[in-house]
């Protein structure tokens, strides 16, 4: 899922990973850290298109 999120970036597919992050997160907390690592990839990847193409 996290694939498709960097390939679509719909807003849609965020939300649904955010819930099922935050399911996860009530069962096992200790997953949290894990969420941050596609999340700044896909920060990292956005902000260099916008370099590219400015």
């Amino acid at each position: 899922m996290q694939v498709r999120i960097i390939q679509d970036n719909k807003w849609r597919d965020h939300l649904g990973m955010g819930l099922l992050l935050g399911l996860c997160v009530l069962i096992r907390p200790n997953i949290l850290p894990l969420a941050v690592i596609p999340n700044v990839f896909l920060w990292v990847k956005t902000k260099k298109m916008e370099k590219t193409n400015a």
